[in-house]
C-alpha cells in the first residue's frame, strides 16, 4: 500500500537516527571545546574540562596525565576526547582518575529516579584504548551515596569499538530535579577507593570499579579515546543523535560562557578600573564564577586612545545567571581618563578571554 501524502515514514525511525531530544548527554560527540580547543591540558592532580561538560581528573601532579580534543574518531564523528597517561602510577587510597559528566537535575527529572516509577536507561559510546581487557563504568546520584557499577570489554587495542550498557532505574535514593547535580556518569581511569563486588545493580555508597579491571592511569603512555556518548530512556541503544554545532554550543553555554574583548560592552573608567558588561547568550545554570586567561584585553574610546593590559586579575565582578559586570584595573597601558567610556575590541595581542563558569 502506498504511503499517504504528507505522512512521515516512521518504520525505520531508530535506524534513521530520527526522534530528536532523546540524547540526554551534552556534547557527547566532543565537538565543543571552548576552554582549550585542541591543546592538551595537563591534569596535574586536578579537574579539567578539556572538552565542554566532560570533566577529566588525573590522580596527582606526578602522573603527568593529559586530556584533549582530537580528530581520531570512528566513522560518522569529527572529534573524540583523548585521555593519555604520562607516568603510570599505582592509584591507592583516596586518589582517583576518571572521565565524568555530571548532569543537572532539570535535564533528568523525567526519569523519575528515586521513585517506584523509575525508568530504565541505556548508555552507549565509542571507545578506543591502547589497553585491552575489562573496564569499569559507573552511574551515581549527586550526593554520591547511590552507585551502579557496570563493566565493558575492549577486545582489540587501538581500535574503535561500540559499547552499550542498560541501567535499571533506581527506585531509591535522592535524585535532584533542580539545577543541582543529579547524575554522574563515570569512566574509571584508575580509582584507589570504592571497589565493589556488586555489578549491574544499585547499591548504597560511593563505589566505582571492580577489582582487577583495567586502570588506564597505571600504565605509562596508555591512551583512552571516547566519543558518541548517548544516554537515553529504554533498554535499547539507538543511533547517536547528532545535533547541529549551534545547538550543542548553546547547551554548553549554560555551563560555560566565553567572552573576548569584543563581547564585552562599553564601560566607564573609574576608581575600580574599566567596568564592561556582558550579556550571556543563554541563561546559565547559576551565577557563574569569573576568570581571565592570558593574552590581554584592549579598550578604546571615541578619541582613539587605545589601552591594553596583559593582567589576568579582576578587581571584582558582579554576576547573575543572565549577565555580568567586570571591574578590570590592573596593568593598563597609558593613563585611562576617569569618567570616560571605553569600548572593548580584539586586535593584535588582545587575545585574552573572560570565562564565566557555572559547571557542576
Amino acid at each position: 500500500m502506498s504511503k499517504a501524502r504528507g505522512l512521515a515514514d516512521l518504520g525505520n525511525v531508530y535506524n534513521d537516527g530520527a526522534l530528536s531530544n532523546r540524547n540526554l548527554i551534552i556534547n557527547g560527540s566532543m565537538t565543543i571545546s571552548q576552554r582549550y580547543g585542541t591543546a592538551a591540558s595537563n591534569l596535574g592532580g586536578s579537574s579539567v574540562f578539556s572538552v565542554d561538560r566532560f570533566n577529566c581528573f588525573g590522580p596527582s601532579a606526578s602522573s603527568t596525565s593529559t586530556a584533549q580534543q582530537v580528530t581520531d574518531t570512528p566513522a560518522g564523528f569529527k572529534n573524540s576526547l583523548k585521555y593519555t597517561c604520562g607516568t603510570g602510577l599505582s592509584v591507592t587510597g583516596g586518589d582517583y582518575a576518571q572521565i565524568t559528566q555530571i548532569m543537572e537535575g532539570n535535564n533528568v527529572a523525567h526519569l523519575k529516579w528515586g521513585t517506584a516509577d523509575a525508568l530504565d536507561v541505556t548508555v552507549s559510546f565509542w571507545v578506543k584504548s591502547s589497553l585491552t581487557g575489562t573496564f569499569s563504568f559507573g552511574v551515581q546520584n549527586g550526593p554520591t551515596n547511590r552507585s551502579y557499577v557496570a563493566q565493558y570489554a575492549v577486545g582489540v587495542a587501538n581500535t574503535w569499538e561500540y559499547k552499550a550498557i542498560t541501567i535499571s532505574g533506581d527506585t531509591s535514593g535522592t535524585w535532584s530535579s533542580d539545577n543541582t547535580a543529579a547524575m554522574r556518569l563515570v569512566w574509571d581511569m584508575g580509582f584507589g577507593y570504592g571497589a565493589t563486588s556488586t555489578v549491574d545493580a544499585w547499591q548504597a555508597g560511593d563505589v566505582h570499579y571492580v577489582a582487577g579491571n583495567v586502570k588506564v592511569n597505571e600504565t605509562s603512555g596508555a591512551t583512552f579515546n571516547i566519543t558518541g556518548v548517548q544516554l537515553e530512556v529504554g533498554d535499547t541503544a539507538t543511533p547517536f543523535e547528532h545535533r547541529s554545532y549551534g545547538q550543542e554550543l548553546a547547551l554548553c553555554e549554560r555551563y560555560l560562557f566565553v567572552a573576548d574583548s569584543n563581547r564585552l560592552s562599553a564601560g566607564n573608567w573609574d576608581s575600580l578600573g574599566w567596568s564592561p558588561r556582558v550579556v550571556f547568550h543563554t541563561e546559565m545554570r547559576t551565577s557563574p564564577s569569573v576568570s581571565l586567561t592570558a593574552g590581554g584585553f584592549r579598550m578604546s574610546d571615541d578619541y582613539a586612545a587605545d589601552h591594553t593590559t596583559a593582567s589576568t586579575s579582576l578587581a571584582s565582578a558582579q554576576t547573575t545567571k543572565r549577565g555580568a559586570r567586570l571591574y578590570m584595573n590592573s596593568g593598563w597601558s597609558g593613563t585611562p581618563t576617569t569618567g570616560r567610556t571605553y569600548i572593548g575590541y580584539t586586535t593584535g595581542s588582545a587575545t585574552g578571554l573572560a570565562l564565566f563558569d557555572a559547571e557542576l
